[in-house]
């Protein structure tokens, strides 16, 4: 049983998307409906996207003081990113009540509050202008609004220029359209007649909160402007090898039963990849011992990969610090770059910083993970990489989190034929999660190490990753 997919799959799952023949409450027909009032329904995937949608609306938030949910299909979500924001929350109705108090707005409030107004969904925009009116006649001031889908059949300047409203959305229909299609749930006859209900002008691929809608940049402006802030040498060294190599491919390597084999194997595939992702404590001792270091650390010095220990240092300060400079593989001399939790909180990335600071190390936060939908640190680890910039270099991520080019964003479980293992291991295509998930790296593993032709293997995966970053640039 799979119990780690994309969001619009688990949407696709619940059911909460529709395919056919609709009639709208404005009375415009469409081939795709969204009916997101079954999503209390699902509340694993309701406090997904909540908590989804709080992380990508942090700088608005900051400058409300309400948040007011339009009934009846966002009044679930409404309430979660209230509680998850720590936000008041109000409704409004679409007419007072004929009874009781006859309130047509429930909840506090005081005049001169900014409120965000969230809604499901975008059609026509017809219900959101309504909320705005009576909201303003309140006393309230309504900037922003937030929905989860936005059908693209109101432009987000129109609603800028007529409403003074700042329009945010989660997803677009297109974007759903696209990543269904690419995933072959729906065909190409379906794809169409769907883009055909959007707005073709108005498409931006991905997610298009407005602090999202930056495009990637070249991994050679990406080294240069992290050169300028004066930030982790080897980040920039990272980003300067992906531009000069023409790849954004990690290769994991979590076995080693043979030190020739894994020496030929490097030596085959070490031009084609950016890093080398290693699982030390899963190695025998006696295999794994300071003579193959020595030998991986020159091989990744004259075929330019990063070295990275996916260590996921996650203990007491004493504990991590014996991990990472002593014990049998003293990290601190000879990788680039660790893998880290945050489970026992900020103090084990502190005490890892400490440790390195004289040297290039830098660390990958893991906000997510393939394999459990349910771990989710992603706030914790956002807040780590504003802190201490020059150590916590990214995230191990299923998502993108910033879009400060100097982040990097390195997504693992990848394979051209992706599937799930019987051990819940979730891969994707390098197409998608570049595109979709908007990964600047991709962590492929079995893919190429079980593989017949490994070289072969690798250069299509480094092809197919950094074919999907040019195009998401250009």
């Amino acid at each position: 049983m799979l119990k780690s997919i994309p969001l619009l799959d688990k949407i696709n799952k619940a059911e909460i998307v529709k395919f056919g023949d609709f009639i709208l409450k404005s009375g415009i027909s469409t081939n795709i409906y969204f009916d997101f009032r079954i999503l209390m329904s699902f509340p694993e995937l309701l406090t997904r996207l909540a908590f989804t949608s709080v992380n990508l609306l942090e700088e608005i938030l900051k400058d409300v003081d309400i948040v007011c949910g339009i009934p009846l299909g966002s009044i679930p979500f409404s309430s979660l990113i209230s509680s998850i924001s720590n936000k008041p929350m109000i409704l409004v109705r679409d007419k007072p009540k004929e009874y009781g108090l006859n309130k047509s707005i429930e909840g506090n409030f005081k005049k001169g509050q900014k409120c965000l107004l969230i809604d499901d969904v975008c059609s026509t925009g017809t219900s959101i202008i309504e909320a705005r009116d009576q909201l303003i006649e309140a006393g309230l001031i309504v900037e922003h609004v937030f929905v989860i889908m936005n059908r693209q059949i109101v432009k987000k300047c129109d609603m800028k220029l007529t409403l003074n409203l700042n329009f945010h959305s989660l997803f677009t229909q297109r974007y759903v359209a696209e990543y269904f299609f690419n995933n072959n749930t729906i065909n190409k006859k379906q794809f169409d007649c769907i883009i055909s209900d959007s707005d073709g002008g108005n498409f931006q691929k991905g997610m298009l909160i407005d602090h999202l809608e930056e495009k990637r940049l070249p991994f050679v402006t990406r080294a240069k402007l992290n050169d300028e802030k004066k930030l982790n040498k080897n980040v920039s060294k990272l980003f300067q090898i992906a531009h000069e190599k023409k790849t954004n491919l990690i290769l994991a390597v979590d076995e080693i039963s043979n030190t020739d084999s894994f020496l030929t194997l490097l030596n085959l595939v070490g031009p084609h990849i950016a890093a080398l992702k290693l699982h030390c404590d899963m190695y025998a001792v006696d295999l794994f011992n300071a003579e193959i270091i020595k030998k991986i650390k020159k091989l990744s010095t004259c075929l330019k990969f990063l070295l990275i220990e996916d260590r996921k240092f996650s203990d007491i300060g004493n504990t991590v610090k014996g991990q990472f400079i002593s014990g049998p593989y003293q990290f601190k001399n000879w990788v680039d770059a660790v893998t880290c939790h945050v489970v026992a909180g900020s103090k084990t990335v502190e005490i890892l910083a400490d440790m390195a600071q004289d040297t290039d190390i830098f660390c990958l936060l893991v906000s997510t993970l393939s394999s459990n939908p349910s771990y989710n640190k992603t706030i914790e680890c956002k807040n780590l990489v504003k802190s201490n910039p020059n150590f916590c270099s990214g995230f191990i991520s299923q998502e993108r989190i910033m879009t400060d080019p100097t982040v990097i964003h390195v997504t693992p479980g990848v394979r051209s034929d992706a599937f799930c293992d019987s051990i819940d291991q979730k891969y994707n295509t390098p197409f998608n999660a570049v595109s979709f998930k908007f990964a600047d790296f991709v962590v492929v593993g079995r893919g190429i190490t079980q593989n017949s032709d490994p070289l072969a293997t690798t250069i299509k995966y480094k092809n197919e990753a950094f074919s999907a970053y040019m195009s998401s640039i250009s």
